[in-house]
């Protein structure tokens, strides 16, 4: 799309909000795209927080499993002064779409770039002079998506606490935790694209073992990816015991043991 007077307008489809992108398709909007001029040095730039606007609005025509927004940008549609415009449609668009980035030429301001792409969990990749071949690997990149968003949701007994969750391949980051009122030892991490393949995620926690006994096994708390669920569970051993030391034999695969001290 372009910027008119009255912010964001689309280049194509010409009729409707949704074209399907077959040959016919993807070659009329490769000659309708030739009609977009670079907005004009007097008129204000909409802002990136307008388009996301746009987008938002287009996404909730339809009921798609997999919605995701590519802003491919020279930095001239920022407006400085709409930081809070940004930061606004950032929040009102979470959990309805995620986005890419690709940034073109070299005059570009990269925080509201960053912003927007971690707000809505997505990448921001600079693109080469000719950047069609960076557009079709970000599309070739979103059709491996199988679910947009997968839920990682950690139960926990009332003596545990400080827990933490964080990706640690395909990328590494920390996950921040959403808790309930009603439900104050649930903790639940929202992950986001998901594709092919595996993710290893690293899950801590503090717990204070003053009242269980030493040496058998304990469910800490359960780990929910999706519908599927398993125990998390521990062996406490004395101060000075190696891990594996004294074991039951029990529990096989499924143990985590820690060598941790009771306090």
């Amino acid at each position: 799309g372009g910027a008119g007077d009255d912010g964001p307008g689309r280049c194509y489809p010409l009729r409707g909000p949704w074209a399907l992108a077959d040959t016919d398709e993807k070659r009329r909007a490769a000659f309708s795209v030739g009609r977009v001029a670079p907005t004009p040095d007097d008129r204000p730039p909409p802002g990136y927080g307008a388009w996301l606007t746009a987008a938002r609005t287009l996404f909730g025509q339809r009921p798609l499993p997999v919605r995701h927004l590519i802003l491919v940008t020279d930095g001239g549609g920022h407006d400085p002064a709409g930081e809070a415009a940004l930061g606004a449609g950032i929040a009102a668009c979470q959990g309805e779409f995620s986005a890419d980035v690709l940034a073109l030429g070299v005059d570009w301001d990269p925080a509201p770039l960053l912003a927007l792409t971690e707000g809505l969990h997505g990448t921001a990749e600079t693109a080469p002079d000719r950047f069609a071949p960076a557009v079709t690997g970000a599309l070739r990149r979103l059709r491996r998506v199988r679910s947009p968003e997968l839920p990682v949701t950690v139960t926990c007994r009332p003596a545990v606490t400080g827990v933490a969750l964080s990706e640690r391949q395909p990328r590494q980051h920390p996950l921040v935790p959403v808790t309930a009122p009603e439900h104050p030892h649930r903790y639940d991490f929202a992950t986001h694209q998901w594709e092919p393949g595996a993710r290893d995620y690293l899950l801590s926690v503090q717990a204070d073992a003053s009242a269980d006994p030493l040496g058998v096994l304990l469910q800490l708390a359960t780990v929910s990816v999706g519908d599927a669920t398993a125990p998390l569970v521990v062996r406490w051993l004395p101060p000075g015991v190696a891990v594996g030391a004294g074991g039951t034999g029990g529990g096989g695969g499924t143990l985590d043991a820690m060598n941790a001290a009771t306090r």
